[in-house]
């Protein structure tokens, strides 16, 4: 340095690139009451300044006053370590030119003065003589600092050194405390930075009392914590909202900004972090605080387009998205001494999304959306507060750190704008609650005036079920006999009305066996049985003596007709016709289920295939009956049954089937005996379909 006379040189305003939340709603006013105490003078006493590397306290009472700042201009040393001597006395480098440099602020526009670099502060104070134990309050220099009183260390972070190989960097805020006495006390700071963007005092350095520093520090390290819970219990409620209602993100993300806030809270200020992690490197702590600078952006925006998804371009928040995510990535693979020098950039994209908001809100504003007026204000304020901390951050002229002070605005105003959305969701339910209630209720009446009804449709419904199932009954024979043979039979339909028939006639002098089977079941299954049984009455009476083969051609006819008239082309008949003649002799026709035959000489079972073509399927099918017969000797038991014997199943899933009801047959006994055998077996089966079957035994010789 040179020249003759004493120079000073304009230092810029402190800054730093941490979003800060020195205050939440709920510890606002205790912050700006605890700062107007901690700092208040008596009337009529004048703060002194540090004016040339000199500051007179001789008439300062710290109890009665309090806490002094030492601001003003420090005498600089730039690549030199001097530390006075003992008492105070004899300065070293005394007698070389002087340069001052503002405190706070950042050496980097010092003449001669480089980002990086070594230099030692030097501030004179004199005092009255009485000794007295005082106390330091600093804030994080960067990288590394000494400080000494009257050439005694008191206090150091990091180890200082004249290259960046030397330099040891640690970022930790704290309190010094020593013995001042005499008249004369020197401060000396030794400083280096070789690993950040700007290095010097950047922040303002506290003298008083040991017991009034020592209070500051418990004040400001409980107010931090205040406001960490505050702003965690903020970020976690809204999370919960977001569980508890998934469609509303704005929650989602403004919880998650609430969080991040509270991550800048612990990298900033007092750096509650390193007391909860005393092992993080400088290095990953710096990191940190830009990390959470990225993350932050990138929710504000990203809760901004939840909150006015038809005002907000996706292209616009996704290309702020993407650029705070490079921003991280860059961040995370390079060094402090890379990374921090995106400061500029980072600062950069902060002011545009701050802009960025503003213009949009005004169109929401516009546009008349719901709490756009409100939303507005805030981010106003917040973006004016913001933009100032940027100036500062960017060694430009502001004011002071107001960014605290507007996120505690806008947090507030976001709180209190979800809250006006939740009520406007909640009365909405509430409304919709009552009309739904409303309306259940006049639907319930209906439900019940339509039950009612359909009750009294039910009873005439069933009135008429029952009488179609008394009708059926009686058509079906009561006490089914041929002479010479022993008769047994048995019925029962899956519902009400069944699609099952057999049936015993006599006409013109023969004597005719019927078994049949309508597709499926229920009334119109019954409504084509009683539909065959009246067509097969008719044609008998008509024609006595007719065949099997022409008996069915004719009702096939009859069937195939009615179910067109009826509309349903699905249903057709499974059916065989038998005709008694003398001897034991019966011819037959009709595709049906097998015929069984036990006979009673040889104890075997007879299984005789069914032929011909179901009723119902085609118009004319004569030439697709054939005729059988077979013949019954004395003993001889006849089983014609339907395919709900063998197709009733078990839980299991197995089957009656054929080859068990032959069994059954194979035991001989009495008709009675049989037929409550199979019966019994069947107890054990859940019956599907309609169920009928006819034993027919030959008694006599006729």
């Amino acid at each position: 340095m040179k020249g003759d006379r004493p120079r000073r040189l304009q230092a810029p305003a402190p800054g730093g690139p941490g979003l800060a939340l020195r205050f939440t709603i709920v510890c606002l006013l205790l912050a700006l009451s605890g700062s107007c105490a901690r700092f208040s003078q008596s009337s009529g006493t004048e703060t002194p300044e540090v004016i040339m590397g000199r500051l007179d306290l001789t008439h300062w009472n710290f109890e009665d006053s309090g806490i002094v700042s030492l601001d003003g201009d420090w005498r600089f040393f730039w690549q030199r370590l001097l530390v006075s001597s003992a008492d105070g006395s004899g300065e070293q480098a005394q007698s070389e030119p002087a340069e001052f440099l503002a405190v706070p602020g950042l050496w980097n526009r010092s003449a001669g003065a480089g980002q990086s670099g070594y230099a030692t502060y030097r501030l004179v104070i004199s005092r009255e003589s009485r000794p007295q134990v005082l106390g330091i309050k600093f804030q994080h220099i960067p990288c590394a600092f000494r400080l000494y009183a009257n050439g005694r260390l008191i206090v150091s972070r990091g180890v200082v050194g004249r290259s960046a190989a030397a330099e040891t960097p640690q970022w930790l805020p704290g309190t010094a405390y020593f013995a001042a006495e005499g008249p004369r006390l020197v401060l000396d700071v030794l400083v280096s930075n070789h690993h950040y963007r700007g290095g010097g005092l950047r922040y303002p350095i506290l003298v008083g009392t040991a017991e009034q520093i020592e209070g500051l520090q418990t004040e400001r390290v409980m107010l931090e914590s205040v406001v960490l819970g505050c702003l965690l219990i903020l970020g976690l409620y809204h999370l919960s909202l977001y569980a508890l209602r998934r469609e509303d993100r704005a929650a989602l993300f403004f919880g998650l900004f609430s969080l991040a806030t509270v991550g800048n809270q612990l990298t900033n200020g007092e750096i509650l972090l390193v007391h909860m992690f005393p092992a993080i490197g400088w290095d990953w702590l710096l990191r940190l605080t830009y990390l959470d600078i990225y993350a932050s952006v990138a929710l504000l925006v990203r809760y901004f387009a939840a909150i006015f998804p038809e005002d907000v371009p996706r292209r616009s928040t996704g290309a702020f998205v993407t650029t705070c995510l490079a921003f991280s990535m860059f961040t995370l693979v390079t060094g402090p001494g890379v990374f921090t020098r995106a400061l500029p950039a980072m600062l950069l994209l902060v002011v545009v999304c701050m802009l960025w908001m503003v213009l949009l809100s005004i169109r929401a504003f516009w546009r008349k959306r719901q709490g756009a007026r409100l939303f507005l204000v805030a981010t106003s304020i917040l973006a004016a507060s913001g933009i100032n901390d940027v100036l500062l951050a960017s060694l430009l002229p502001g004011t002071y750190h107001l960014l605290g002070v507007g996120l505690v605005i806008f947090f507030f105003a976001q709180s209190f704008l979800l809250s006006r959305i939740f009520a406007s969701a909640f009365e909405t339910a509430e409304t919709l609650t009552k009309e739904l209630e409303a309306r259940v209720r006049e639907r319930t009446q209906e439900l019940h005036e339509s039950n009612t009804q359909l009750q009294k449709a039910k009873d005439e419904l069933w009135g008429e079920m029952q009488l179609a199932r008394r009708i059926q009954t009686v058509l079906l024979p009561a006490a089914p006999a041929i002479a010479g043979f022993e008769i047994v039979a048995y019925s029962e339909p899956a519902d009400q009305v069944g699609g099952d028939y057999y049936d015993v006639i006599h006409a013109g002098g023969v004597d005719w066996i019927v078994i049949g089977d309508v597709s499926g079941h229920g009334v119109p299954a019954g409504l084509v049985m009683m539909m065959t049984q009246t067509a097969i009455h008719t044609a008998l009476r008509q024609e006595p003596g007719v065949d099997p083969a022409r008996l069915l051609g004719v009702v096939n006819r009859v069937i195939y007709e009615n179910t067109r008239l009826l509309g349903d082309t699905r249903k057709y008949i499974t059916i065989t016709v038998l005709s008694a003649h003398v001897n034991g002799v019966f011819y037959f026709s009709g595709l049906h289920q097998d015929i069984l035959i036990h006979r009673g000489l040889t104890d075997e079972i007879e299984v005789l295939e069914t032929q011909g073509m179901w009723l119902g399927v085609l118009e004319d099918i004569r030439d697709d009956l054939p005729v059988d017969s077979l013949k019954l000797s004395v003993g001889d038991t006849m089983l014609l049954f339907t395919d709900g014997v063998t197709e009733a199943i078990r839980p299991d899933g197995s089957f009656f089937t054929d080859e068990r009801l032959a069994a059954l047959l194979a035991r001989g006994g009495s008709l009675p005996h049989l037929r409550d055998s199979i019966l019994e077996a069947l107890a054990d089966y859940r019956k599907r379909d309609d169920v009928t079957f006819v034993l027919v035994r030959r008694t006599t010789e006729n």
